[in-house]
Parts: structure tokens; sequence; C-alpha cells
């Protein structure tokens, strides 16, 4: 058997659907929670792989839940989960490591995910069409293409144009 939460509210992207982008305010709430969530596992040794708007559950008190480490690894974990040219991940978050099938992914394609999620928060769509563009388009935009960020705070903007750089490094 398996045992689980059972979660009263809604995730971001429903949240978001129906109310639009987040202010400002509710943009720092949820993700200050979320970067603490993220936190909390890379201490531990794990990263999530699959961060988006739909595995961020908000409770109707405000407090945040990461949903689905279904496809987490943990670092420095033996045995390759996936095979050269498989990629796990949902492709308009996915990292530019996560694209090219990096053998050495780690923490840092979270922080990749977390600002296109807070990209989608803040524009209240993703960077990238999944509807008119073809995979294809769009794999080659997350890793070749710097995404243009038109959120008024600058602080905000910031965050996200660092955590989307190309180059993890950066």
């Amino acid at each position: 058997s398996i045992v689980m939460y059972l979660l009263e509210g809604e995730d971001l992207g429903r949240h978001i659907l129906r109310d639009g982008p987040l202010n400002q305010a509710a943009l720092r709430a949820v993700f200050r929670q979320v970067l603490s969530a993220i936190q909390y596992a890379h201490d531990k040794g794990v990263f999530h792989r699959d961060i988006k708007p739909s595995n961020i559950y908000i409770l109707p008190d405000g407090r945040v839940k990461m949903l689905d480490f279904g496809i987490a690894k943990l670092y420095g974990q033996d045995g390759e989960l996936t095979h050269t040219g498989q990629q796990l991940g949902t492709p308009v978050y996915m990292s530019p490591e996560q694209v090219r099938s990096d053998k050495t992914l780690d923490h840092r394609s979270d922080i990749s995910s977390l600002g296109v999620t807070m990209y989608y928060a803040a524009m209240g769509k993703p960077p990238y069409d999944a509807s008119s563009e073809s995979q294809f388009d769009i794999f080659n935009r997350i890793v070749y293409e710097r995404m243009s960020v038109d959120v008024s705070d600058r602080g905000i903007r910031s965050m996200i144009e660092k955590a989307c750089a190309k180059e993890r490094s950066q």
C-alpha cells in the first residue's frame, strides 16, 4: 500500500490559470517556501529533476508543499537511472543540461527549473509555447537562446535571469 497526505488547496499552475500571474508579494511568499524546501532536499543530497508549477502545491493557509520527487536522484548515486539519450523531466521546465542529457546533472539543474517556474508565476505563461513550438525548437531555445524576462521588479528579474543562465557555472 501507499500512504500519502491528503492536501487541500491547488497547485501553482492551476492557481495561475484561474487568477493570473502572482503579484510581487505572493511571488516572494511562495518562492521563499519553495526555495527553502529545495534547499532542504539539496542539503540531504537529493535533487528533484522535475520542478514545475504543477509540483508546487499551495495550501489554503498559504503554506507551500513540493510534490512529486518521483524522478529525484541522490548526489553521487551509483548506477544510472537513465540511459544515453533518455530525458527525464517536463520539456518546457528542463535545464539546458537536462536537454543535453548531461550525465553530470546536479542541484543546479533544479535551480534552472525553479527560474523557469518563477518566470511562469510572474508572467502567467511559460517562456516557451509547447502548443505552437516543436519540442526540438523548445530544446534549442533552452540550450542556446537567452530568455527574455520582462518583469518590472529588478530583483525578481535578476533572480530569474541568473537561475536560467545557459551555463550552470553561472
